[in-house]
């Protein structure tokens, strides 16, 4: 089945200027619940489970949003920010209550309906030249011919306006108009845009067989600062200095960040591996955030709610506190570092080895841990913290930032002779 597959937005101007922080009274409510970063995010509809809201950045520091329909036969998933099969959706499906054979029209579809079987909405589609009528919950005779469907019930002609156009020279990119703004969108990995299905779909080309390969990574030259799927705010490259190849790498002056949009719920994961390059500049009042994968719009929290699932943050004794949290357990790893260049593990394997391991400097603590890695919506950001309350931006430079969702020969090793260290 072709799903359309919902991918997380991008400003193409984004890099070129800070972006306005945004005011908590400017949020929508239909956003609070759902937003990922600064603006950007997507929400449950709050009566209609085949509808979503998607929330964007207008001019200033307002949130807009609009409504969006999934495609016929779908309902939304907050988890997996996807438009998915019903028995794939968290939402409260209408026909958990009611009684075999009940029937409900499907918004934005005049010839399809719902049909209760077994607890579940089964969708369903009227015979052409037919729309269904919930006067009478039955298919009727479409009369003026205004209902004009495909076979497989697709979205109705006259409401169908696809607002995107595929991004020349790029498959899995494409560009949409918002409110008289343009911007490109990343498709899923795995997926590439097709105009005529308007979304991106999987693609037939077989990925398997790859290797582990990272999700995501940067290296900090010149292009990557309009690569999409990314946000970068008030990051300097350097031209010089890298520890890999004396080339480029980044400067964070303590209120720069870096948000990999792209990256926006993939925790839900038993596997992550995370490494990089860190040159703190020592001026550590108190903790900065290097990374983390949640950003918060309130003041006043405390404890584990102020923070990620997954981050890691620097202290004024020269300290790495590598912080990780399942639904089992919440961790906390701390590592030695110098303030010259340090290359830098994070480690999750809860599937295979059980353990979580971090290492930096020659240093290295783990801890025996499994489970999904908590939720939290916001992409992966680097260098900036969940909350002015918790911690201070990173200052200090980066270089050779990846991630994998999987364990790449490098972290094996590792993993496996820090087992072997402790028997």
């Amino acid at each position: 089945m072709k799903l359309l597959l919902v991918t997380t937005l991008l400003m193409m101007s984004a890099w070129q200027s800070r972006i306005q922080p945004i005011s908590p009274d400017s949020v929508p409510d239909v956003c609070r619940e759902g937003m990922i970063s600064d603006g950007w995010g997507f929400n449950r509809h709050h009566a209609e489970c085949s509808l979503f809201y998607q929330c964007y950045p207008g001019l200033g520091d307002k949130v807009l949003f609009k409504t969006m329909k999934c495609r016929f036969g779908l309902f939304w998933s907050q988890k997996k920010l996807a438009c998915v099969i019903p028995p794939e959706s968290e939402c409260e499906d209408n026909c958990a209550n009611k009684t075999d054979g009940t029937k409900r029209p499907m918004k934005g579809h005049c010839a399809g309906f719902w049909v209760c079987k077994d607890g579940k909405s089964v969708p369903s589609c009227c015979p052409m030249e037919m729309r269904y009528s919930h006067l009478i919950s039955t298919c009727r005779r479409d009369g003026r011919k205004t209902c004009l469907h495909n076979e497989k019930c697709g979205e109705i002609k006259e409401e169908r306006v696809c607002d995107s156009v595929p991004k020349p020279g790029s498959e899995t990119e494409y560009i949409v108009a918002t409110s008289g703004l343009k911007y490109t969108m990343p498709c899923p990995p795995g997926t590439v845009y097709r105009q005529d299905n308007c979304s991106c779909l999987a693609t037939s080309v077989s990925i398997l067989n790859t290797g582990c390969r990272p999700t995501f990574e940067i290296h900090f030259e010149k292009q990557d600062l309009f690569k999409t799927g990314i946000e970068i705010t008030g990051v300097q490259i350097i031209a010089k200095g890298s520890p890999v190849d004396g080339g480029s790498y980044a400067y964070f002056d303590g209120s720069a960040y870096l948000n990999a949009l792209s990256l926006a719920n993939s925790h839900s994961t038993e596997t992550k591996v995370v490494s990089f390059y860190m040159k703190s500049d020592g001026d550590v009042g108190r903790r900065q955030t290097i990374m983390t994968n949640k950003i918060g719009f309130r003041t006043g929290c405390s404890g584990t709610d102020c923070r990620g699932s997954m981050q890691i943050d620097i202290s004024p004794n020269k300290e790495l506190h590598h912080l990780l949290s399942t639904g089992r357990r919440s961790v906390q790893l701390s590592t030695i570092i110098s303030y010259d260049w340090t290359k830098v593990w994070y480690i999750y394997d809860g599937k295979n080895y059980g353990k979580f391991l971090a290492i930096s400097n020659q240093t290295e603590a783990f801890v025996d841990a499994d489970g999904p890695i908590n939720e939290s919506q916001s992409g992966l950001i680097i260098g900036r913290p969940p909350s002015a309350d918790v911690g201070d931006f990173y200052k200090g430079a980066l270089d050779e930032f990846q991630v994998w969702n999987c364990i790449p020969k490098d972290a094996e090793t590792l993993l496996k002779r820090s087992l072997e260290q402790s028997v």
